[in-house]
């Protein structure tokens, strides 16, 4: 619509879902009309129709409703630490302001907008010195409070602002009469000027600073005096202007180095093995090191080495490592080194002398070996370890000895219970220190437990006085006799303190006891576990330990035999024995021994002292036990991933009803409420153990027992 009358400004027909056309520029109102068209089939008569048929829709838009049209780039002009922005010839009367974006090294650094003016907008933005800019436009349409806004236009050229202080100055020596100075690139710098004198103060005040131009970011300043101190600065220099001088950086030139700082990877050496001597060149002027000399005094003669370093590149900021390898070949039995260095740089004068560093080299240290007689087979014990470590000039101050396996194998451990060793594993280990060069000792079965026909590698090491070792190995394989022994035991139960005595004897194949093994006596828990009872028993077949605790059902016991020449175990699980106590029995501040037949024991001494209580009557229990579990959730996982660790605590609730007149249980279980410490308990399903006890009584005066709660936890220790 123009003028309040409607003109027809096209039509067309497209296949997606837009269309362009232009409107005339004195149009106030536009009227868009968009009819959908279906898709058409041949019916059976091969006529055309359309699968559908609609009604055309239409909006009715107010010209100055619209965005305004897209700018053209902005011009851009930087003058010193400001931007000035400008758009000009701004045709749209939609356009009431115009919005700015600045762009900084590709970030955007400031954003602002202004009100068009006589067809143009012109924005001032304070800028940094250093990096280049860019700023691209558009046009906002503020229709009833609210913003409509143009596209972009395209980014203006990209301009570099005046540049930043240099940063990073360093001063590098070149020569006697020259200097390099570098700084780190402005990237907006067309040049830069370096200014350089002997006085700080001279800065801006005086005609005896000087100064050199540089288009890249370093400079070689020649006409230096050796020996004066110099002061130098550094500023960037465009088209937009000059930056501030970076810091002052002070250098004395030519100046006599520090001593060097040296070291060496050891303090003794094996001839024939590498020596080598390092260092760094201390400079007080940032010069490299142009020559440096080794003194090496070996056995009391002293020589010097001259090494030219003059051409050895280094790079900035880098601090270079200076080496000196030794050739000791024709010291065949060892020698003293004493060394030091000094370095100079520019100036030629050297450095002090570091400081005088020590090296003793020696012939290698050898250890001969000479196990069981030279035969690699162990076949009784003991196994005789000899070891001779030389030369004679050195002295052995430590042995290390150890066994290990060289292949994996079961075997079983002091409880009779299957474990697998793995190839590898070191199963004896120790250290003896060296009265002399040679070495004698006693593999004895106490020592380790070697599984027969098993290989085996001894390795023996000796450290020596010199801060060296020597090692030697050597393979053997056990071969014990094969000896089958059955392990038995007689079982008896104390009635009254439900105490157990064992008796346990070991025979060979033929009945006979077997004179070279001890014995011992494992009682098996509830859930499955040993605890030992006795160990080291003679096999004399007449010795009893006691068992104070052992199950109230059954009194299960395992009899482990082992052989004290071979260390070779052989064990049996002797047949459960009824014990069918009822109820509960707890005791504490227990006191207990075995005895010995051929002993000297009085039938009226007790074996067992200490206080126990007895609840024979109908008792209910309830267990409890917690684990410790942990939940974590993982990302990544469609459920959480649970990780179960031990199990931390076990808790029994026990409780009874005691007759009245049963003063002697209440008596003892009095006593046992003031008990500070743990007490073993058993029940007559065979759960034994020791824990913390808890007595609890609920007492009523019109009833004729007393029920009571025994709360038991589980503790570690005891048997």
């Amino acid at each position: 619509m123009a003028g309040g009358v409607w003109f027809d400004g096209g039509s067309s027909s497209t296949d997606i879902n837009n269309a362009t056309y232009n409107y005339p520029t004195n149009a106030t109102r536009l009227w868009v009309e968009v009819k959908p068209v279906s898709k058409t089939y041949q019916d059976g008569n091969g006529n055309t129709q359309s699968y559908w048929s609609s009604e055309a829709v239409h909006t009715e838009i107010s010209v100055l409703d619209l965005p305004p049209a897209q700018l053209s780039a902005p011009s851009v002009e930087i003058e010193k630490y400001n931007l000035t922005a400008k758009i000009e010839n701004i045709t749209d009367a939609k356009a009431s302001y115009v919005e700015f974006e600045v762009v900084k090294d590709d970030m955007v650094f400031n954003v602002g907008r202004v009100e068009v003016k006589t067809a143009r907008a012109i924005y001032v933005c304070p800028i940094d010195a250093g990096g280049k800019y860019r700023v691209r436009c558009r046009a906002i349409n503020v229709v009833s409070n609210k913003d409509v806004e143009g596209e972009w236009s395209q980014y203006s050229s990209e301009i570099g602002a005046m540049p930043s202080a240099p940063t990073n100055v360093r001063i590098q020596i070149e020569s006697t009469k020259s200097v390099k100075v570098t700084w780190d690139e402005c990237s907006t710098a067309t040049s830069y000027k370096v200014e350089y004198t002997t006085n700080k103060l001279y800065f801006d005040a005086s005609s005896e600073v000087k100064s050199a131009t540089s288009e890249i970011n370093y400079c070689i300043i020649k006409g230096i005096e050796q020996g004066h101190d110099y002061y130098f600065r550094v500023k960037a220099i465009n088209s937009k202007g000059e930056s501030t001088w970076s810091n002052i950086v002070y250098k004395i030139v030519g100046t006599k180095p520090e001593p060097p700082t040296t070291w060496s990877l050891t303090t003794s050496a094996i001839i024939g093995d590498p020596v080598i001597l390092y260092w760094t060149h201390n400079s007080q002027d940032a010069s490299k090191q142009y020559e440096a000399q080794v003194e090496l005094t070996i056995n009391g003669k002293a020589d010097i080495i001259t090494l030219d370093t003059s051409k050895d590149e280094i790079k900035d900021g880098e601090t270079k490592i200076y080496s000196y390898n030794v050739d000791l070949s024709k010291y065949t039995t060892g020698a003293e080194i004493l060394w030091r260095v000094r370095s100079r740089g520019v100036s030629l004068e050297y450095s002090d002398w570091s400081v005088q560093r020590k090296i003793n080299t020696y012939a290698p240290p050898t250890i001969q070996l000479i196990v069981n007689g030279g035969v690699g087979i162990l076949e009784k014990y003991p196994f005789e370890i000899v070891a001779k470590a030389a030369p004679s000039t050195q002295k052995a101050i430590n042995f290390h000895i150890s066994v290990t396996t060289e292949s994996s194998y079961r075997t079983l451990d002091s409880t009779g219970t299957d474990v697998i060793v793995n190839s590898g594993s070191v199963i004896f280990n120790k250290n003896i220190s060296a009265t002399s060069n040679d070495l004698t000792y006693s593999l004895m079965p106490q020592d380790c437990t070697l599984e027969n026909n098993e290989p085996y590698k001894l390795t023996v090491t000796a450290s020596m006085d010199s801060g060296l070792t020597a090692t030697a190995t050597m393979d053997f394989t056990v071969h014990w006799e094969e000896v089958t022994y059955y392990p038995d035991a007689k079982v008896a139960i104390d009635r009254n303190s439900v105490s157990a005595y064992i008796s346990p004897i070991c025979r060979d194949a033929e009945g006979t006891i077997v004179e070279n093994v001890v014995l011992s006596v494992y009682r098996r828990e509830f859930d499955g576990t040993f605890t030992e009872i006795a160990s080291e028993i003679p096999n004399y077949g007449s010795v009893s330990v006691t068992d104070p605790h052992p199950g109230m059902d059954y009194a299960r016991y395992r009899i482990v035999a082992r052989n004290k020449d071979t260390n070779v175990l052989s064990y049996s699980d002797i047949a459960a024995y009824k014990v069918n106590e009822p109820g509960i029995i707890i005791q504490w501040d227990e006191e207990y021994a075995s005895f010995d037949s051929t002993g000297n024991y009085s039938p009226g001494v007790r074996k067992y002292h200490g206080s126990m209580v007895r609840l024979p009557y109908n008792v209910d229990t309830s267990e409890s036990s917690d684990v410790d579990v942990s939940l974590v959730e993982y990302i990544g996982r469609r459920h959480p991933v649970a990780y179960f660790g031990t199990q931390i605590g076990k808790t029994d609730s026990w409780t009874c009803e005691i007759p009245r007149y049963d003063k002697e249980t209440i008596y003892a279980l009095r006593r046992l409420q003031q008990w500070m410490g743990t007490a073993y308990v058993r029940e007559q399903n065979g759960v034994g153990y020791n824990a913390f006890v808890n007595i609890t009584f609920s007492n009523k005066h019109d009833s004729l027992t007393i029920p009571i709660t025994v709360s038991v936890k589980q503790v570690e220790g005891g048997i």
